[in-house]
């Protein structure tokens, strides 16, 4: 019991070697993702905020899965936060096209 216990402490097994790595892919990832969360801060209209939230969001996974491989826990995790991350994308565009203006006018 207590082997398991610091097993879960203990520094992750990397899926992927170190050599196999593009670091270059990576640090243009995270710096996607830096410079979408500064236009989050930048940006006033709540959608543009969740849009950039949302690709800040994505590009992250996509240097977890790079960075630490496919199998990982942590990418595991941000495989599900970027699915709702999908779902809040999808309901943010629909809320925001003003259904209205698609209907056609009536004949009389």
């Amino acid at each position: 019991m207590p082997y398991s216990l610091l097993a879960l402490f203990a520094p992750p097994v990397r899926a992927i070697p170190a050599e196999e790595i593009p670091f270059g892919v990576v640090i243009a990832e995270l710096a996607i993702a830096f410079v979408l969360f500064l236009a989050m801060l930048i940006f006033r209209q709540r959608v543009l905020k969740i849009l950039c939230a949302c690709g800040t969001e994505i590009c992250l996974f996509l240097a977890c899965k790079l960075f630490f491989g496919s199998d990982s826990i942590i990418t595991q995790i941000m495989c599900w936060l970027t699915a709702a991350v999908a779902c809040i994308l999808t309901v943010v565009i629909v809320n925001h096209i003003n259904w209205g203006n698609l209907r056609g006018k009536r004949d009389l």
